[in-house]
């Protein structure tokens, strides 16, 4: 299914916000770790868009499932930054945790669906 060319460019903003936020707030203690982390970030942000455009373009229950797997990656991976380079005497364990194996299963899910 073709897009509106308004979703190309509107749908990557969200995942640019977040990316943007999280290297900003983490960014003064990234130290050796500011390549790696900017080379993931992006790496997990297109991913997020992309599942969104699978998403968009197909609108069923299997792409609605891999897009929330996505999102919960999303978050995992910006609580797992911002515990570890900001806030290094708080524990967000239990919801890295959480948002992390509901990422894996709702991917592992379509997964699953898919074959």
């Amino acid at each position: 299914k073709s897009y509106k060319r308004r979703d190309i460019y509107l749908v990557p903003i969200p995942f640019l916000i977040v990316y943007i936020s999280v290297v900003l707030l983490v960014y003064n203690n990234l130290r050796e770790f500011l390549v790696p982390i900017l080379f993931y970030g992006i790496a997990v942000c297109t991913l997020g868009t992309l599942t969104f455009y699978n998403f968009l373009g197909k609108r069923c229950k299997t792409s609605l499932i891999l897009f929330l797997g996505t999102f919960f990656l999303i978050v995992s991976n910006s609580m797992s930054a911002i515990e570890k380079f900001v806030l290094e005497n708080r524990d967000l364990g239990v919801g890295i945790m959480l948002t992390y194996v509901g990422a894996q299963f709702l991917i592992s899910r379509y997964m699953a669906q898919r074959s």
